[in-house]
């Protein structure tokens, strides 16, 4: 039985210091600083959508489009894609 009550003793010191150990890496590394991309240098990009007009591209900038009726082609195997 004193064998047993060693055996979980040492247990419990075992998890108590892994217990610190977790403790002090997540209070050390958890909130790691790092720099956005616009700090870094990196623009902001949008794509902007264009519209075929007599196969011209066009860039899209009239909201009054969107009441008609469109079809969308994918670009790279030119199919009909579902709106």
């Amino acid at each position: 039985m004193e064998r047993q009550t060693d055996l979980w003793g040492r247990l419990i010191l075992v998890a108590i210091s892994a217990i610190v150990a977790g403790a002090e890496i997540s209070r050390t590394t958890a909130l790691e600083f790092f720099q956005t991309p616009a700090e870094t240098g990196v623009r902001f990009c949008v794509p902007q959508m264009a519209i075929s007009v007599q196969g011209t591209l066009q860039l899209f900038d009239d909201p009054d489009v969107l009441e008609f009726p469109w079809i969308c082609r994918n670009t790279t195997s030119n199919q009909r894609l579902p709106i």
